[in-house]
């Protein structure tokens, strides 16, 4: 049985009341956020989910306008690299 990704992460929700002057009353009305989700790949992956994120801008809830998700473009071949020269420095010493 598999649940939906989004039940796994956790939702904020607040409750605050907010006066609407049409019915001249006090409501509720319950807000809800989800904590970022950073989805670190490469620039053709975060540009990807950027597309994903701006297509689903107006739905309803947060988790189907994908609020969380945080795309960011990592370039790991720099990272090896800094890695490798930070080795080789450490052995000539």
């Amino acid at each position: 049985m598999s649940m939906p990704l989004h039940q796994y992460v956790p939702l904020v929700q607040t409750t605050k009341q907010v006066f609407v002057p049409g019915i001249g009353e006090e409501v509720d009305v319950c807000q809800a956020s989800v904590y970022p989700i950073f989805l670190g790949r490469d620039q053709l992956t975060a540009a990807r989910a950027r597309a994903a994120i701006k297509t689903r801008v107006n739905s309803l809830t947060c988790d189907t306008r994908l609020d969380g998700l945080v795309p960011c473009a990592e370039d790991l071949l720099t990272k090896v690299n800094l890695l490798d020269v930070s080795h080789i420095k450490n052995l000539s010493l």
